[in-house]
């Protein structure tokens, strides 16, 4: 699995998980969120002015999860907040993924 996202300054720096492995909000906060946050947030947003978005992935919108980007201070968009289905919103799953994909046969 690889996690990555886009923004107005740029691409995040893909995050490669081993095929296999159970991503629970345990192993998504310690080996996806704390890399990003460490050396992507603070590349792209040197002032910390963003918000975060992710999809609805069970590891993203479990508890633990939300709590500790409360705790980080992160200015996140909520699960109810989320407008599904809204290519507006979630460019990842509307054209980078297929793209790449594309890319790759």
């Amino acid at each position: 699995m690889v996690w990555c996202g886009i923004c107005a300054h740029g691409a995040l720096k893909p995050i490669f998980v081993e095929s296999g492995v159970q991503i629970n909000a345990q192993y998504y906060i310690n080996h996806v969120l704390k890399p990003f946050f460490r050396r992507d947030a603070n590349r792209l947003f040197p002032e910390k002015n963003f918000v975060f978005h992710q999809d609805s992935a069970p590891s993203h919108t479990a508890k633990r999860t939300l709590q500790y980007l409360k705790e980080q201070k992160v200015n996140f968009i909520t699960p109810d907040q989320w407008m599904p289905s809204s290519p507006d919103t979630a460019p990842m799953d509307y054209f980078v993924w297929g793209y790449v994909k594309n890319q790759v046969k």
